[in-house]
């Protein structure tokens, strides 16, 4: 379900600035930036409150490192410059959250699985 939402606005974002170049002056996009650093600042603050250093395996520099990645490849979905140097690739303690963040990787039988994630069984077509 997040998947889809990040495709649908990372698409109006980048559709409005074909439109409306103006919006994306270099002034705009330092403003836009901060935004989503300051959106990624939220989220660790969150991750390291939730999860704390309570999980075998998991801690708060793992939870950082790996929303950080995530921060980069939204910026870059955007056209924008990285956020933070040095997190280009998925963290290597942090690869395995890809393999249960990925609906069409996880192999069930089909009358045994759930429902959990919303997706078309055909190609997304963007015909806006």
């Amino acid at each position: 379900d997040e998947n889809t939402h990040l495709w649908l606005f990372r698409s109006l974002i980048n559709d409005l600035r074909k439109e409306r170049a103006d919006l994306f002056t270099q002034d705009h996009i330092i403003y836009y930036r901060e935004m989503l650093k300051e959106g990624v600042e939220q989220e660790i603050a969150w991750g390291k409150y939730a999860i704390g250093d309570n999980i075998v395996g998991l801690n708060g520099n793992m939870i950082e490192d790996y929303i950080k990645y995530l921060g980069n490849l939204r910026a870059k979905g955007l056209g924008f410059e990285a956020l933070y140097k040095g997190y280009d690739e998925i963290p290597s303690s942090m690869k395995w959250v890809d393999e249960y963040s990925d609906p069409n990787a996880v192999k069930t039988d089909f009358f045994e699985a759930k429902v959990s994630a919303y997706s078309k069984s055909s190609i997304i077509e963007d015909d806006l």
